[in-house]
C-alpha cells in the first residue's frame, strides 16, 4: 500500500495545531530534511500551524528518494513533532527491502543494560519483535565462566545496542563543589567501550534514559533519547538498517 501523504499531512496537523508553534514545526523539520517547505494548497485546512505541517508532509513526498527512506524520515517527523507513531503507521508504505550485499551474517543484537528492568524487557521485546535475535548477558548461563568469559562468547553479533540508564551518581574528585550527576553503571560502559571497539561506532547505539551523563571519550556512535512517544523506536531502526540488518516495517508496532 503506497503511503497516504495528504492524509497524514491533514491528520498530523489536526493533532497538532493547538500544541506546537509555526517556529518548532520550522525548526525541527528543517534540522531533519535538507529541503525547504514548498507551499501546497490544503483542502479544509484553516490552521497557519496544520497548513505548514501539510507542506512539509508534502514536500517530502515529492523527493526523488527511495519510498523507503521517505517512511522512516517520515516516522522520524512524526515522532519529533510530539505525536504518537502508532496512530499513523498503517497508513504508510511497508518495505523489507535490503541489499543482500549489505546483509550481514548475524542477524543477533546484544542488549547492554543496567538496573532498569522495565526498559531492558522494553527494547528487548522490541528488538526481537522486528525479528531479529536479541542477546542478554544476564540471561546466559554461566557455565563456570567469568563474567568477561561470558561476554567474549556471547559476543559474536551483528550489532549492540546499550541502555545509559541513572544508575549510579559521581562526579570528579578534584571537584568539591561540583553536584552528583547521574550515571550508567561501569560494566555499561565498560561494555560499551567493548563493543565499540569490536564491532565499530556504526554497530553501536546507545539509548539514553533521562539526563544521563555521557561519556566524554566516546564519540561518533548513536546517543537516541528514550522518549515518551516511541520515537526512539524509529532511530533505532535506522541504525540497525544503515548496520544492514533486515527489519519488517510491518513488525514495529505489532504485538
Amino acid at each position: 500500500m503506497p503511503t497516504n501523504y495528504k492524509y497524514i499531512a491533514i491528520k498530523l496537523g489536526d493533532e497538532l495545531k493547538n500544541t506546537i508553534t509555526l517556529g518548532e514545526i520550522d525548526r525541527f523539520a528543517g534540522a531533519l530534511f535538507d529541503f525547504p517547505a514548498e507551499a501546497h494548497e490544503a483542502p479544509g485546512v484553516t490552521s497557519a500551524r496544520a497548513q505548514r505541517i501539510y507542506d512539509w508532509v508534502l514536500t517530502l513526498a515529492k523527493q526523488p528518494i527511495r519510498d523507503e527512506d521517505k517512511s522512516y524520515r517520515l516516522l522520524e517527523l512524526i515522532s519529533g513533532l510530539g505525536a504518537d507513531v502508532s496512530k499513523y503507521v498503517a497508513h504508510i508504505q511497508k518495505t523489507t527491502e535490503c541489499d543482500i550485499a549489505d546483509k550481514p551474517a548475524s542477524n543477533k543484537v546484544f542488549l547492554v543494560h543496567g538496573r532498569d528492568e522495565a526498559l531492558k524487557e522494553t527494547v528487548g521485546r522490541f528488538i526481537g519483535r522486528i525479528g531479529l535475535d536479541v542477546v542478554i548477558l544476564s540471561e546466559k548461563a554461566n557455565q563456570g565462566q567469568t563474567i568477561v568469559e561470558k561476554l567474549e562468547r556471547s559476543a559474536d553479533v551483528a550489532f549492540c545496542v546499550v541502555l545509559l540508564t541513572p544508575d549510579d551518581v559521581g562526579k570528579l574528585a578534584s571537584n568539591g563543589d561540583q553536584a552528583l550527576r547521574s550515571r550508567a553503571r561501569q560494566n555499561v560502559i565498560l561494555e560499551l567501550g567493548y563493543f565499540t571497539g569490536r564491532l565499530g561506532r556504526d554497530r553501536v547505539c546507545a539509548l539514553v534514559a533521562g539526563d544521563v551523563e555521557l561519556p566524554s571519550d566516546i564519540h561518533g556512535i548513536a546517543y537516541v533519547p528514550v522518549d515518551p512517544h516511541n520515537g526512539w523506536q524509529i532511530k533505532l531502526i535506522q541504525e540497525l538498517k544503515s548496520a544492514g540488518l533486515v527489519v519488517n516495517l510491518d513488525r514495529i508496532f505489532g504485538e
